[in-house]
């Protein structure tokens, strides 16, 4: 009997450790869809400064945001950023991306580590295929693609919808 338990949470223990073990070797990439809500330069350092929201959305404001966090156990490049369109294989890339801190694009991002890109609202309302996103999207330098989707990219997608009539 004792060995029949112990056979058991050992082949326990050996299905969970299979199964933690494929997860260390998955890509985890979390995107976010973000508004900015204010922007502003630090008077001693120069530095530009962004208050980013995931569920508001504030039209008076010139940029959108998407920010990028590899929770994977190895590094990751993020070589393209952009909307992922409804029902169809297209995306609309932004093709160079505005980055926060002014880094390389494509972007190296080591476990832990996050990017920020931007776009201005007005190429997004000058876009016609904007009435068609559906999500943000991330694709690494392996061309796999990650999405995210926020209140604030819902707002953002109403907004455009709305200023498309006017």
């Amino acid at each position: 009997m004792i060995v029949a338990i112990a056979a058991f949470v050992g082949m326990l223990l050996g299905i969970f450790n299979f199964f933690r073990g494929l997860s260390k070797d998955k890509v985890k990439l979390i995107v976010i869809p973000k508004a900015v809500m204010k922007r502003n330069r630090n008077s001693v350092t120069g530095v530009m400064g962004f208050f980013l929201s995931d569920q508001e959305f504030n039209e008076t404001q010139e940029l959108f945001a998407i920010e990028i966090t590899n929770n994977s156990n190895f590094p990751i490049t993020i070589n393209e950023v952009g909307f992922k369109l409804k029902k169809k294989k297209n995306k609309l890339a932004i093709p160079i991306p505005e980055l926060g801190d002014k880094g390389p694009w494509p972007r190296k991002l080591e476990h832990g580590d996050s990017v920020t890109t931007y776009g201005t609202i007005k190429s997004i309302l000058n876009n016609t295929k904007m009435n068609d996103i559906d999500r943000a999207y991330a694709q690494t330098t392996a061309g796999k693609v990650y999405h995210g989707k926020s209140k604030a990219l819902k707002l953002l997608i109403n907004y455009v919808e709305n200023n498309k009539k006017l």
